[in-house]
């Protein structure tokens, strides 16, 4: 009997010890209900869950470390942006050499066509500018004429008359031609201007054309037309209500007639 007594007050001392060691932890569990509370608000705020928690974690570390390490970074990039800027330059650089030589013999064919054309004393140059690096280099390019002997190279538009435009116009569609590979030209009155033996000479070269291209001219001059292999004649037609154009075919003898008339 003792013995179980013992037993029993030993067992309640245990249960004694165990109590007073948990009233003593409340501030522990104060601590954890803390520590709870802030996960959970931490988790509504970046995610649905811990893992979210954690990759948030993650990206605030290494945003952190890039702002203790942002003027070696800036120091490196800027040293990165330097070297392609110098890149870009020496290959823009040598965009403009290339393009200054194409533009040397460019230069020297038109102003062979424009003598052909009996614009003996124009002549045609490539101007070149600089401009803000972009992907086509940094040049400003254009085409300028000077339409007499000590006149001053202006845009082509200032330089020179309808007549004069309409043989240049030729000059270069004549070279552009020979770089490319139009299958068909079209000449909307370029003998504007002109007459008599220029015309002739107008005619000769869009012939010569037309050898290995299909040309398409409209022209009022019979020195022109006369050139062609096949002629369409262009009427206008006017109604009560309405103008439209029509063309046909001549045959030889409408061509002959059709010519005949331009020249009268």
């Amino acid at each position: 009997m003792a013995m179980t007594l013992l037993l029993l007050l030993s067992e309640l001392m245990n249960i004694i010890d165990k109590l007073d060691a948990l009233l003593e932890s409340n501030d522990n569990i104060e601590e954890i209900d803390n520590r709870l509370y802030r996960i959970r608000k931490l988790i509504r705020k970046y995610g649905t869950s811990a893992v979210d928690v954690l990759a948030a974690k993650k990206d605030m570390e290494q945003k952190l470390s890039n702002a203790q390490n942002f003027e070696v970074q800036k120091s490196r990039i800027s040293k990165a942006i330097t070297n392609e800027l110098n890149t870009l330059n020496l290959k823009a650089n040598a965009l403009t050499e290339k393009r200054k030589n194409k533009a040397i013999d460019l230069c020297r064919e038109i102003n062979l066509e424009l003598k052909d054309l009996a614009l003996d004393n124009a002549e045609f140059k490539v101007a070149f500018s600089l401009k803000e690096l972009s992907p086509n280099g940094h040049d400003d390019v254009a085409f300028v004429l000077a339409a007499n002997k000590g006149s001053a190279f202006l845009p082509i538009k200032n330089a020179i008359s309808g007549g004069e435009a309409s043989r240049l116009m030729l000059a270069l569609k004549i070279i552009f031609r020979r770089l490319g590979s139009a299958e068909t030209l079209i000449f909307d009155e370029v003998d504007t201007g002109i007459s008599g033996r220029i015309a002739s000479m107008v005619g000769k070269k869009i012939a010569n054309l037309a050898k290995d291209t299909q040309v398409i001219a409209i022209t009022h001059l019979a020195q022109v037309a006369s050139f062609a292999d096949h002629h369409y004649y262009v009427s206008k037609l006017i109604s009560k209500t309405s103008t439209h154009a029509e063309f046909s075919l001549l045959d030889e003898e409408d061509t002959v007639e059709a010519i005949a008339k331009m020249l009268g």
